[in-house]
C-alpha cells in the first residue's frame, strides 16, 4: 500500500492470467485484507478509484467517476435515546428539557455533542440565556455552548456542546438537563420533525446519532384553566342567560380569540344572532356563531384588542 493526504493506494503488480494475455470479459475479485472502517464519518465522501495501467504505466482501462463501496458506512449508534422535559407540558410556560443516551464510539479530543430539535418545539423565553447542565445530579454546567434560534428568534434549532469533550470523551452513557432560556409554545399546532442528537469529531465530522420523532416525545398541551357556567333560569323551555367565568394561568396575546363551544343538547337558540357581554354587562363584545357537529361555536373576536391581560 501506498498512502497519500487522500488515498491509500494498493498495487497488483501480477494476475494469474491463463494464458500470456488477460483476455477480455473477464471478472476481476480481489480481497484486500488488514484494513479497517474510519473511525468517524464525513459528510461527504471521495470515490474508490480503480485503475489497469499497461507495463509502461499508462492508463488502459478505469472504473467508474463515481465508486463508492457497499454497504453504506455506518455512524456509530446512540443507544438508549430519550428525550422529554420536566415542569410541565403546557402552552407559554417555562420548561426543561432532558436528554440522554449511550454512545457506542469514542468521542474525539474536541469533539461535540449537538442537539437539532423540531421546528416551533422550544421557545425562546426572555428571562435569561440557555445553561446546559450535565453528570448523574446535574451539577456540572457546560462552560461553551452555540446556541442556534430560527430567522425569526422565536425558537430554537440546534444546540452545540462545544467545550464537553476537551479530552476524549469515553463510550459511556451521557445525560443532559437543558434549563433557563426556554418555554413551551404559545399555542398548541400539529408538529412535525425530528429530535437528532449527535457527536461529532474535532472537524465536524459525524461519530454517533439517533433520530427521535417529535411524535415520540410527550405533545405540547393547552393550559387548563378554572371555568364555570352559570344559567339564571333553570326552567325547560325557559329563555335564559349564561354567564361564562373562568381565569387563565398566563397572559395571552393581543388580537387572541375566545371560543365557547356549547352542546345543542343544552342551549336551544331564540334566533339566528345572539348577544356577547362582558360579565358585568357594562359593553358589548363583537361575537359571531356558528353550529359545528352538535356544538354551537361562539366566537368572541375582541377581548385583548389593547393588550394582553389575565
Amino acid at each position: 500500500p501506498t498512502a497519500t493526504s487522500t488515498y491509500n493506494y494498493v498495487t497488483i503488480n501480477e494476475w494469474k492470467c491463463t494464458s500470456g494475455n488477460c483476455a477480455s470479459g473477464i471478472t476481476f475479485s480481489v480481497k484486500i485484507t488488514s484494513a479497517k472502517n474510519p473511525a468517524v464519518a464525513a459528510v461527504t465522501y471521495d470515490p474508490f478509484l480503480i485503475d489497469i495501467i499497461s507495463p509502461s504505466s499508462n492508463k488502459i482501462f478505469k472504473a467508474p467517476t463515481v465508486l463508492n463501496a457497499l454497504p453504506d458506512l455506518e455512524v456509530g449508534p446512540l443507544n438508549n435515546h430519550v428525550v422529554t422535559f420536566q415542569n410541565t407540558q403546557y402552552t407559554l410556560s417555562t420548561t426543561e428539557y432532558l436528554i440522554s443516551f449511550q454512545t457506542t464510539s469514542v468521542i474525539p479530543a474536541g469533539g461535540k455533542v449537538i442537539f437539532t430539535f423540531p421546528d416551533k418545539r422550544i421557545w425562546k423565553n426572555g428571562a435569561g440565556a440557555i445553561v446546559v447542565k450535565t453528570d448523574s445530579t446535574y451539577s456540572t454546567t457546560v462552560a461553551t455552548t452555540t446556541i442556534t434560534w430560527d430567522a425569526t428568534d422565536t425558537y430554537l434549532t440546534k444546540l452545540s456542546l462545544d467545550s464537553l469533550c476537551t479530552s476524549a470523551c469515553a463510550v459511556g452513557a451521557y445525560q443532559f438537563k437543558i434549563t433557563t432560556g426556554i418555554k413551551n409554545p404559545n399555542y398548541v399546532e400539529t408538529l412535525t420533525g425530528n429530535f437528532v442528537t449527535y457527536t461529532t469529531d474535532a472537524t465536524g465530522a459525524i461519530v454517533n446519532r439517533d433520530i427521535k420523532p417529535n411524535s415520540d416525545v410527550a405533545e405540547i398541551l393547552a393550559t387548563p384553566m378554572t371555568a364555570t357556567i352559570t344559567r339564571n333560569v333553570a326552567t325547560l323551555s325557559a329563555e335564559t342567560n349564561l354567564t361564562v367565568a373562568f381565569t387563565t394561568v398566563n397572559s395571552f396575546g393581543l388580537g387572541s380569540k375566545i371560543l365557547f363551544y356549547m352542546p345543542t343538547d343544552q342551549i336551544a337558540l331564540t334566533g339566528s344572532s345572539i348577544v356577547c357581554k362582558k360579565g358585568d354587562l357594562s359593553s358589548t363584545l363583537l361575537c359571531t356563531l356558528e353550529t359545528v357537529g352538535s356544538y354551537y361555536v361562539i366566537t368572541i373576536n375582541e377581548w385583548c384588542i389593547y393588550g394582553s391581560g389575565v
